[in-house]
C-alpha cells in the first residue's frame, strides 16, 4: 500500500488568528468552496459519521469558531478540517515524488538522513507527528507534521553540499529532493507543514 504526503507553507501567526476567532463567514466560505472535497470525506467516513463523528466540515467550524479540543476523540476529522485551513490560508506547495511512498518510508528516511549527516532536527518523522498546533492525534490518518523556518533553513543548507548520488535508494534520493524543493519555497515568517495519508 503506498501513502501520499502533501505540504504546504503556511504563516502560523495569522493561521493561530483565525482559530477559534468565531468566524462562521469564513467557516461557510470555507464549506462552500471545498463542498466537493467534504462530499468526498463524507463518503469515504460514513461508517463514523453514522456513529455520531463530527463531519470534516463540522470540525471546520469548530476549529474557526470554537477551537478544536485537544480531547476531541476525532482526531481524523479534526487532521483534515486543518489540512484545509492550511491549503486555504497558507500555500500548497507543488513537488513531484511525495504521491506514492511506501509505508516503511518513515524509518528507512531517517536512517538515510542520519547516515547522511542531515540536521539531527530535519528528520521525516517531525513532518509526521509534531502538528504545528496543539490538536488531537488521529488513531491512525493523517499524520500531521511541521518544521519551523530554522529546520527549512537548516535543510536547504545540507542538501545544497549533498551529493545525491550517494543516496543508494532512488525513492529515498527522490524524497529528499522533493523535501528540500519544498523547503526552498517555504518564504521568511512561514512553516513546513505536512499532512501525510
Amino acid at each position: 500500500m503506498s501513502y501520499a504526503a502533501r505540504l504546504y507553507a503556511v504563516d502560523l501567526g495569522a493561521l493561530s488568528s483565525r482559530i477559534g476567532s468565531g468566524d462562521a463567514d469564513l467557516a461557510l466560505q470555507l464549506r462552500r468552496r471545498y463542498a466537493s472535497l467534504l462530499a468526498d470525506y463524507d463518503l469515504d467516513f460514513d461508517d463514523h459519521l453514522a456513529a455520531g463523528a463530527p463531519s470534516v466540515a463540522d470540525s471546520l467550524r469548530r476549529w474557526l469558531v470554537e477551537g478544536i479540543a485537544t480531547d476531541e476523540p476525532h482526531g481524523w476529522s479534526a487532521g483534515y478540517a486543518f489540512e484545509l485551513l492550511c491549503d486555504a490560508l497558507g500555500r500548497p506547495l507543488r513537488v513531484s515524488g511525495l504521491d506514492r511512498l511506501r509505508g516503511t518510508f518513515l524509518d528507512e528516511v531517517d536512517e538515510a538522513l542520519t547516515k547522511h549527516n542531515a540536521p539531527p532536527e530535519a528528520r521525516f518523522d517531525r513532518l509526521l507527528y509534531r502538528p504545528p498546533l496543539p490538536m488531537p492525534r488521529p488513531a491512525d490518518f493523517p499524520a500531521i507534521g511541521h518544521w519551523p523556518a530554522h529546520v527549512t533553513a537548516a535543510f536547504r543548507e545540507w542538501y545544497a553540499d549533498l551529493d545525491l548520488d550517494l543516496v543508494q535508494d532512488d525513492d529515498i534520493a527522490t524524497l529528499i529532493e522533493a523535501l528540500a524543493d519544498a523547503s526552498a519555497q517555504v518564504r521568511s515568517g512561514e512553516v513546513l507543514v505536512s499532512v501525510y495519508s
